[in-house]
């Protein structure tokens, strides 16, 4: 195939960017199959607060039932229920 002479570097310019385009094209592709749902890395110290206030909440629940069974006897010696 013989190219005009005057055109030789524009179709050859041409020919490159369009190549390019195909490239680029394909990664993009490539990229957007192999893409994973974005999860936010915690750090240490966020996990430690997170682990320690779990704790809390454990202990928290612990000292409610406590003191509702305080409660409950209090009520029961008012009352002298059995």
């Amino acid at each position: 195939m013989k190219i005009h002479p005057n055109r030789s570097g524009l179709t050859r310019r041409l020919a490159k960017a369009f190549a390019n385009e195909i490239v680029r094209d394909k990664k993009k592709q490539r990229g957007r199959k192999q893409q994973r749902p974005i999860v936010a890395n915690k750090s240490t110290k966020e996990k430690m607060s997170e682990a320690w206030n779990n704790i809390g909440y454990v202990v928290a629940f612990i000292i409610l039932i406590t003191l509702i069974i305080k409660v409950v006897d209090a009520i029961k010696l008012i009352f002298h229920i059995e």
